[in-house]
């Protein structure tokens, strides 16, 4: 009888320590949303509810230095909910996209090449 409450007591504490996402949340990190093109978003509104959002298109209006982050939040209904990897209010640009410090949306990145020759390698020895 004894055996059986030590037992029973173990089942319990293991069950309660592995708990299942709780209804109301969408994702966790970015591996739980269906499509690569779509990233885990968090608010920063208290009791906030994360949800799967699509990258940004060229021109859309995006946060520069925005980086993914980890946080465990407590909710109302008493579930912690530990969530890695996910994105501050938008999802960062698109594959190939960045986000312009000076206009703050998503833009093709700009690449100079500098191939001026100087003076020295057009003479003759």
């Amino acid at each position: 009888m004894v055996l059986l409450k030590i037992v029973m007591l173990s089942l319990t504490l293991v069950l309660s320590t592995v708990q299942a996402r709780p209804h109301f949340i969408d994702c966790q990190s970015d591996s739980d949303c269906a499509s690569v093109t779509t990233c885990c978003v968090l608010s920063q509104q208290r009791f906030a509810l994360p949800s799967c959002a699509h990258l940004l298109d060229e021109g859309a209006p995006c946060r520069p230095g925005n980086a993914p982050f980890n946080t465990t939040l407590t909710y109302l209904s008493g579930d912690s909910v530990e969530f890695n990897n996910v994105w501050r209010d938008i999802c960062p640009c698109s594959f190939g996209l960045e986000c312009s410090r000076e206009s703050g949306t998503c833009e093709w990145p700009s690449f100079t090449i500098d191939n001026h020759l100087d003076k020295a390698q057009w003479e003759e020895d």
